[in-house]
């Protein structure tokens, strides 16, 4: 009795876990939309680009176990004083010589480098203390430090590489169980296929197809793609999962026909490189799947998500074309400008600013 107890607990911890990490990965992929959509002067995008360092911190410190810091609290209580006192001073200083729009991106700087602290000092400890080896797949690991270094000495002014090297080396460093491991994966397929739902399904109600290369809710349809592509990886590492967990068939199915609809999303965007990265992670899906099967369904299972794009294609363009004409609310963002040739909420549902599905498949 007490061990299953203490399996329930187990689990009811790791659920927290993912639950968290997916709330994480949804706002950065709602913090990237916003990125791409708003004005330069709104704060938004500032404040959105600067938040990854306070998630990243929250992922990390989901792998956390509070008797860790408290046989180590000196350093902690250290460097809470320390980045208070400098906090305390810093702010009204930027808050002084910022523009006003500024002042929310600086308070999460601020907390971004006060929790990243945090990170850092655990992982070290945890090198240098607890003489933990960090594990990982050692040729990838020298690519992206390759590829990271020279970021951070070309001639560029910018500061975010120096940045993400210190967000995601603190992040592959940090000392995780294999269900932590695990868990934070599948918070972070949770998070991208919950951000496609949402953002896609914004998308629906208030973004008319009135240009041929379905840009969604982005600007660019390329940023579109990029976007879609990443949820499809997402969504076929869920397809993954249901099979190794023996999920239901609705579950299952639900999953199928969102892969479906993105490749329909994918194939409207015409977006060349976005086919190439499309078919190379259906590939190594396929690949996944016969390995995780233990059979050569290769062929098949690749039949099966051509079968799916194609029943699911006119499918998506009609709720593409008709759904925004139910809502009387058309969306213009800042960075795409403004036309009269687009699609107005007065203009009637059998406009010719409308694509029609004949266009789309001439485009």
């Amino acid at each position: 009795m007490n061990q299953r107890k203490e399996h329930a607990g187990k689990q009811h911890k790791i659920n927290v876990q993912s639950l968290l990490v997916a709330l994480c990965i949804f706002a950065v992929c709602v913090g990237t939309q916003q990125i791409q959509t708003t004005a330069w002067n709104s704060g938004i995008i500032e404040f959105s680009r600067d938040a990854l360092g306070v998630l990243m911190a929250v992922i990390i410190g989901t792998n956390y176990h509070w008797s860790e810091i408290k046989k180590y609290k000196l350093p902690y209580i250290i460097w809470t004083v320390a980045a208070g006192i400098g906090g305390m001073i810093a702010i009204p200083i930027a808050f002084n010589r910022r523009v006003a729009y500024l002042k929310a991106d600086t308070v999460v700087i601020w907390l971004g480098v006060l929790f990243m602290g945090y990170c850092v000092i655990h992982t070290f400890l945890a090198i240098t203390a607890e003489k933990y080896r960090p594990k990982f797949y050692k040729p990838l690991f020298v690519i992206w430090m390759v590829m990271m270094l020279l970021m951070i000495v070309s001639r560029s002014r910018y500061l975010w590489p120096e940045c993400y090297f210190v967000l995601f080396l603190t992040f592959y460093l940090t000392k995780q169980t294999s269900e932590q491991r695990t868990n934070t994966v599948k918070g972070m397929i949770h998070g991208i296929v919950l951000a496609f739902i949402v953002i896609q399904g914004h998308s629906l109600l208030c973004r008319p197809y009135d240009k041929l290369r379905y840009q969604g809710n982005f600007c660019n349809p390329n940023h579109n793609c990029m976007f879609l592509c990443m949820c499809l990886a997402a969504i076929l590492g869920s397809i993954l999962y249901s099979f190794q967990e023996k999920a239901s068939k609705i579950v299952k199915a639900f999953y199928f026909i969102l892969a479906g609809a993105c490749y329909s999303f994918i194939f409207m965007t015409m977006c060349r490189s976005g086919y190439l990265a499309t078919f190379v992670v259906t590939v190594f899906f396929l690949i996944a799947c016969c390995r995780l099967k233990k059979k050569r369904i290769f062929i098949r299972m690749g039949l099966l998500m051509t079968l799916l794009f194609v029943v699911m294609l006119p499918v998506t363009y009609l709720a593409v074309r008709y759904i925004p004409t139910i809502h009387p609310h058309v969306l213009f963002y800042f960075q795409e400008g403004y036309s009269e040739q687009w699609v107005h909420p007065w203009d009637e549902r059998d406009s010719e600013k409308y694509i029609s599905f004949e266009e789309m498949m001439q485009g």
